[in-house]
């Protein structure tokens, strides 16, 4: 089944990473010292502030200014596949959905169609999996698999009336890289979802 995958990403915009002067390396060292001590004090206030007044964690969390991820989705063309090779259908995709079971699947990448936030998100999920699964012959595969890196998938695809669908594939992992462009996956389930969520 031909569909297309987002991955989320955080967009930076270029005034984030402007300076208006160079800092001398004094300087620089001491804004870094600054701001650890600033940091330490935070975390200290955080752990022993009175949390008696707040009824609930959501009174809590009310309280604790929230900041703007700028969360976009970079994309791909990709087919899905069952664990033995063969392409996933609308049915069957669908059918997931329904279900919401732990599953396995095969997403092959279409290189052609990858744009360079996809790359990059998938390049370093792809090194976590590689960086974690060096641990195997020191601490098994259970704890290989216990610490392998997630990510949540979002999927586009066309439904058999013709439109636009997306569901989101949750807590994928990488159990086999068989190439650049193709690895299996396994997932806790799949569910229908909008594209902005």
């Amino acid at each position: 089944m031909k569909v297309k995958l987002l991955l989320p990403y955080n967009q930076y915009d270029d005034e984030d990473f402007e300076s208006s002067y160079n800092m001398s390396n004094d300087e620089f060292f001491s804004r870094l010292e600054k701001e650890e001590s600033v940091s330490q004090n935070i975390a200290y206030d955080y752990v022993n502030m009175d949390r008696s007044r707040y009824r609930n964690a959501a009174s809590f969390n009310q309280g604790v200014p929230q900041r703007d991820a700028k969360l976009r989705f970079s994309s791909s063309q990709a087919v899905l596949k069952h664990d033995g090779g063969t392409e996933l259908t609308i049915d069957e995709l669908v059918h997931e959905c329904v279900n919401q079971d732990v599953g396995a699947l095969i997403i092959e990448i279409d290189l052609d169609s990858i744009e360079e936030e996809f790359e990059s998100e998938l390049k370093m999920w792809l090194d976590e999996h590689d960086s974690i699964n060096s641990y195997e012959s020191k601490l098994g595969e259970d704890w290989v698999f216990e610490h392998e890196p997630s990510k949540n998938i979002k999927v586009e695809y066309l439904n058999k009336a013709n439109e636009v669908q997306y569901c989101d594939i949750i807590n994928c992992r990488i159990v086999e890289k068989t190439s650049s462009s193709t690895f299996a996956i396994v997932y806790d389930k799949i569910i229908f979802s909008k594209k902005d969520k």
